[in-house]
């Protein structure tokens, strides 16, 4: 969903936020408090029926936090975004706006997709990503409870095989990616109701983790991809397809809605900011909670802070988060950042953030070893984020395994939803650069 040529609103601008949970979400919403309760509700749902698919559960450890915005809103945080997941951040967050009409969830699905599949299957290709994730976003709740997913739409420009399996080489501007997203779902489609022995091996394949290079060249080979193509586009002529439907649903509970504080709303808001990479106004919302905040601060509004590593003389700072602080700290020698992010990551050992810190004090100091378990292990904590990929990248150029570190660099790349091209080139060529200065 986009939303283009549209002013952004401001998130929770005159109007109360809310905020409901739920066994798997933290919500809330600046949206008619129903509508909230009504789309956390469908979001457990959602992560019972994927949860099955992928057959993979994720254990986050938290809550997957979600923001629920008016229509407009999602592109104060990102532009011509009708909703989005984070995947650059270590802690999943899902934005989402809501329209009128309330009997379709795309945006939710197509999202919800994205972070549960990039847990349950690490490293997929990107055009695999954005395949089962438009496969699944057309989530229609039935009266007789039942959900029915995978409602069929045209494709009007279409790409290569070629060009959809080399998605992740290259960065593509999201204007031009129709072709893209439209084949993609089209493949997909024509998978799981012509091919399903095929979709079961590549998901097989990506379970394992084997090399996707391996798996095209077992599942798509070179000689045939012309003519898949083509069966690809005779099928979508048919108009004939099954859409996947399901009634394995739970009960979900829901917390009673609160209203959050105006210093909670500059919080979330500071956290969104600083999830889509907009770190000036992050640090502009930070301020205003800090100035809205009750004395004592609030333990979550103290944590934030020392997480950023903005203040770390609080006497009632907890230790590890302390640790975290000093990880990053500018007045820090690099022996003293290695030793502080070492403790975090005994005190937090199911945190993404200290382990990715790790791998960022341990590359300081050219312990690539060190730095390269670091940062395996944040991926395994937080496999839907792209940190902790490029971090991988580094460390193995460091240790002059420049043709891994190619690949993992290749596989943050095509994570992204977007990437600047030149913003690509520039960090590839450091990470060449590294692995022949090693080699």
């Amino acid at each position: 969903m986009v939303l283009s040529g549209c002013a952004a609103q401001r998130f929770g601008a005159g109007v109360d936020v809310m905020q409901v949970t739920s066994p798997h979400f933290e919500a809330i919403g600046d949206v008619p408090t129903q509508r909230l309760e009504l789309e956390v509700g469908r979001l457990e749902q959602l992560y019972d029926v994927f949860a099955v698919f992928f057959k993979a559960e994720p254990h986050l450890g938290q809550r997957i936090r979600v923001a629920v915005m008016r229509e407009q809103e999602p592109a104060e945080f990102v532009d011509d975004a009708g909703g989005f997941v984070t995947t650059g951040a270590l802690e999943p967050f899902v934005i989402t706006s809501v329209g009128e009409d309330s009997r379709f969830f795309v945006t939710n699905a197509h999202e919800l997709v994205h972070l549960l599949s990039a847990y349950a299957l690490p490293g997929q290709p990107r055009w695999f990503s954005e395949g089962i994730a438009s496969f699944f976003e057309d989530a229609h709740f039935q009266t007789d409870g039942s959900i029915k997913m995978g409602t069929w739409r045209d494709v009007y420009v279409w790409t290569s095989v070629d060009d959809l399996l080399s998605w992740d080489s290259r960065p593509v501007r999201l204007a031009d990616s129709g072709p893209l997203y439209a084949t993609a779902r089209a493949l997909l489609f024509y998978l799981a109701n012509r091919d399903e022995q095929r979709l079961e091996r590549l998901l097989e394949g990506l379970r394992g983790r084997r090399p996707v290079a391996e798996l095209y060249a077992e599942l798509f080979p070179a000689e045939e991809r012309v003519a898949l193509l083509e069966r690809v586009k005779a099928f979508v002529a048919e108009q004939k397809f099954s859409a996947w439907r399901t009634r394995l649903l739970r009960e979900s509970s829901l917390s009673t809605p609160r209203r959050l504080e105006p210093w909670e709303v500059a919080l979330w808001r500071s956290q969104l900011f600083r999830a889509t990479g907009r770190y000036a106004l992050a640090h502009t919302a930070l301020v205003e909670a800090k100035t809205r905040a009750p004395t004592p601060e609030p333990p979550a509004l103290m944590a934030e802070r020392i997480e950023r590593g903005e203040w770390v003389d609080a006497p009632d700072a907890p230790e590890p988060l302390v640790q975290l602080a000093l990880s990053e700290a500018d007045d820090r020698s690099y022996a003293e950042r290695l030793f502080a992010a070492r403790a975090a990551t005994t005190q937090l050992p199911t945190s993404a953030l200290a382990f990715l810190r790790l791998a960022r004090a341990a590359r300081t100091v050219r312990q690539y070893d060190e730095a390269l378990v670091a940062a395996r292990q944040a991926a395994a904590l937080a496999p839907w984020s792209t940190a902790a990929v490029f971090e991988q990248s580094r460390a193995l150029s460091g240790l002059g395994r420049c043709r891994e570190a190619s690949a993992a660099f290749s596989l943050a790349v095509g994570m992204l939803e977007s990437p600047e091209p030149s913003w690509v080139t520039k960090q590839q060529k450091a990470i060449v650069q590294g692995c022949r200065e090693r080699t």
